[in-house]
């Protein structure tokens, strides 16, 4: 669980900050929400910290662990409970798909309920051409260091069918015209694997290097991209002749990464 914010002072509430996430169930892969609330406290320290998790399947699989992870829905609420006069909310997804929209409706909901608990809201990390432009400078500065010339970098993302997809293949096009060799491709949306099969086979690629394009390297980086299973990103390349080096490392743990998002979140801060 992302830790507790160090604020225990104010008994009856000033201003909170709230950090969305789909959520992970694993734990390792949990701290970079550690690091990112250190981040956050050192930058507006009289501010709260709090966390909420919009993957309603991934609270609901920890609660069966026995551990409570509030939605953001359930977080607001108990702010407003204690009668906090203001909240930024900071998305931490990758583009402002579903699960964004829905954080959207809900804070709208609250924003109706009175002027006395005044919200904003932060957008995720890819949420306009200026971000496209930092998200594809922040991944070429940080390409793994041991790549050399000729082997490729595939970034999986997860991938939608909501209309926000449509920042995949921009992406994708970005990093293509900067570096042929470093591809994106998503798990459940376009691009898709069938197009890193057809780059692989142009540009005759025998070894690459798999990193997940996610806020977290949970289950989808090392059960969908990587390891045994005849349907992981690594065994259908090792079918196409090619060498895998899986990464797990997630983007969120790329400083100029989670500088974006916290230019948006300086930026709902100051719409307060």
């Amino acid at each position: 669980m992302p830790k507790q914010s160090q604020q225990t002072s104010r008994q009856n509430g000033d201003k909170a900050i709230l950090l969305v996430t789909s959520g992970t169930t694993m734990t390792k892969p949990r701290q970079v929400f550690d690091d990112i609330q250190t981040q956050v406290e050192k930058t507006w320290p009289d501010w709260e910290v709090h966390w909420g998790f919009t993957s309603r399947i991934i609270r609901q699989r920890l609660a069966e662990k026995g551990e409570t992870i509030p939605s953001p829905a359930e977080v607001l609420a108990t702010l407003r409970a204690r009668q906090f006069k203001k909240a930024a909310v900071q998305s931490l997804h990758v583009i402002p798909g579903g699960e964004f929209h829905d954080l959207v409706k809900e804070v709208n909901g609250f924003k109706q309920m009175g002027p006395e608990f005044r919200l904003s809201l932060g957008t995720p990390l890819c949420s306009g051409t200026d971000d496209l432009k930092r998200v594809c400078r922040a991944l070429l500065a940080d390409l793994p260091p041991k790549k050399k010339s000729g082997e490729a970098v595939i970034l999986m993302g997860h991938g939608t069918k909501h209309p926000a997809g449509a920042v995949y293949p921009a992406l994708s096009a970005m990093l293509e015209k900067s570096d042929p060799l470093v591809i994106l491709s998503t798990l459940e949306g376009y691009p898709d694997f069938s197009q890193v099969a057809q780059k692989v086979k142009e540009q005759k690629i025998t070894r690459a290097f798999l990193i997940p394009f996610l806020t977290v390297a949970g289950r989808h980086a090392q059960r969908d991209m990587a390891g045994p299973g005849p349907e992981t990103w690594q065994s259908r390349l090792t079918d196409l002749g090619v060498t895998t080096t899986p990464v797990f490392k997630a983007i969120s743990e790329n400083q100029k990464i989670v500088d974006i998002w916290l230019d948006h979140l300086k930026t709902a801060i100051t719409d307060l």
